[in-house]
């Protein structure tokens, strides 16, 4: 059985800045005066639109301290250094972005504003190939360093916006409590 992923985000590495037809050809440029959180939007095969947010080199703590609430037993915390910065999707790719790269849409929740699904780990090296060879460029799937990176926005908490998790998201407790 194939697995699958609910949501599936994009990273464009230094040679996909052609992507954002800016640097394409000179890596050492795309690194000099970008600051993280600087965006482009980029066109995608089929022509959807894509919103790429840059993550600049960096070091970070990956992994959790032994106190976190919820920690797992191999989230050791260790200093991670990220030597180039990258491109990540800003948001999920939609079901939109996905029809337009690979002319199908396997999502059982249909509505082209909605995060692909369904959808498995081939399928997205497939979507990853096709930007790639479109873009003359490399695309892929982030690390999990990378991801881990992103995800904390600079934080030293357990969530991008604070220690609990209520504070940054709508998830089963709030459901009971609101409409």
């Amino acid at each position: 059985m194939k697995a699958k992923f609910m949501t599936m985000w994009l990273v464009a590495l230094v040679s996909a800045l052609s992507l954002a037809g800016q640097d394409a050809g000179n890596p050492a440029a795309s690194q000099g005066g970008r600051k993280s959180g600087e965006t482009r939007t980029v066109t995608l095969p089929g022509g959807a639109k894509m919103e790429m947010i840059w993550c600049a080199p960096g070091t970070f703590q990956m992994g959790s301290p032994a106190g976190e609430q919820g920690r797992i037993s191999n989230e050791t915390l260790h200093s991670v250094t990220l030597t180039r910065g990258f491109w990540l999707g800003k948001y999920e790719v939609t079901q939109r972005q996905w029809e337009s790269v690979m002319r199908t849409n396997h999502s059982r929740f249909k509505y082209k504003d909605n995060p692909v699904e369904n959808i498995s780990w081939h399928d997205c090296e497939a979507f990853m190939k096709r930007i790639g060879s479109a873009f003359g460029g490399k695309a892929r799937l982030p690390t999990e360093a990378e991801w881990e990176y992103a995800c904390r926005a600079g934080s030293n908490t357990p969530f991008s916006g604070g220690g609990d998790v209520s504070e940054v998201a709508w998830y089963l407790r709030h459901a009971r409590k609101h409409p």
